[in-house]
C-alpha cells in the first residue's frame, strides 16, 4: 500500500497528466513496466527509451563508487527508475514520491519491498522524518514551475554532502529557445486534446541551475553524438550541500 503523506485529492495536473498519457501510450501494463527502461525494438517509444537506457547506464556507474543509504526519487511515476537505483546500490533505502496515485499503485505493486517504498505527497507540503543522501529528478523537473522554490526545498531535506541529481528534463539556454519550445508544448497538448496540460509543462532556462555542476552536455558532446545515436539529449547536473 502506498504511503498517502499529504491529503489525497484528485487534481487537475493528475487528471490532465493521464489523459496524455493515455493518448500517448504511456499507461504500461505491470510486465511491460517491469522490464524498463529495455522495451522492443518494435515498439513505437524505443528510441526515447534507448536514450534513458544511456542515461541509466551513465548514473549507474556513477552509483557504483558512491555509498547513498537514503534516497528520494521525487516524480517517480510508475517507479522503475526509484526501483533501478536500489538494483545499482543495494544498501540503499529508497522512497518514490509523486502525486499520480495511479502510477504509484502500480509501482509500489511492481517494486515495493523492505528497500524500496512509494507515496502519495506534495514535495511542498510533506513532512519527512528523516533527510536523504540522495535526491534524483528524473524525467520531471519541467512539472515544477519555480526551479529556486523547489530546490531551496530539496536542499532542506538533504544531509550535509548530500546531492541531488537532475537527468533527462529539458533545459534552454536562451529566452529565444525556451520560448520556441513552450509554442511547440501547446501546440503539442492542442494536437493530442488536452490542451489544459500546457500550463503544467513549464520551460526552464539552464541559468535555473547556476548552483549545479554539469555532468553531462549533450550540446557539449556532438561529436560523441555523431557516433552515438542513443546519447540523451539532454543534460545531466548535480548539487551537492555543502
Amino acid at each position: 500500500m502506498i504511503k498517502h503523506l499529504s491529503p489525497y485529492d484528485l487534481s487537475a495536473f493528475e487528471s490532465h497528466y493521464l489523459r496524455v498519457r493515455d493518448k500517448e501510450g504511456r499507461v504500461y501494463t505491470d510486465d511491460f513496466a517491469k522490464c524498463l527502461p529495455y522495451v522492443p525494438k518494435q515498439h513505437t517509444q524505443y528510441q526515447e527509451w534507448k536514450y534513458r537506457v544511456n542515461t541509466c547506464l551513465r548514473f549507474e556507474n556513477y552509483l557504483k563508487n558512491k555509498n547513498f543509504r537514503e534516497v528520494l526519487d521525487l516524480g517517480c511515476g510508475n517507479g522503475w527508475f526509484t526501483n533501478f537505483i536500489h538494483q545499482t546500490n543495494k544498501n540503499s533505502s529508497v522512497f518514490g514520491l509523486d502525486v499520480n496515485e495511479m502510477e504509484l499503485e502500480q509501482a509500489q505493486k511492481l517494486f515495493g519491498n523492505s528497500f524500496v517504498s512509494f507515496g502519495f505527497g506534495d514535495i511542498f507540503k510533506v513532512n519527512f522524518e528523516k533527510q536523504f543522501d540522495l535526491i534524483t529528478i528524473n524525467a520531471a523537473f519541467q512539472y515544477f514551475p519555480d526551479p529556486e522554490l523547489l530546490l531551496n526545498r530539496l536542499e532542506t531535506l538533504l544531509t550535509k554532502g548530500g546531492e541531488i541529481h537532475i537527468l533527462d528534463s529539458p533545459f534552454y539556454t536562451s529566452q529565444e529557445e525556451q520560448a520556441a519550445a513552450k509554442l511547440r508544448t501547446i501546440n503539442y497538448f492542442n494536437s493530442a486534446g488536452v490542451s489544459e496540460m500546457a500550463n503544467f509543462y513549464h520551460h526552464h532556462l539552464a541559468s535555473s541551475l547556476s548552483r549545479f555542476e554539469v555532468l553531462y552536455n549533450p550540446k557539449r558532446n556532438r561529436i560523441v553524438k555523431l557516433f552515438d545515436k542513443n546519447s540523451s539529449p539532454f543534460g545531466w547536473y548535480r548539487f551537492i550541500k555543502p
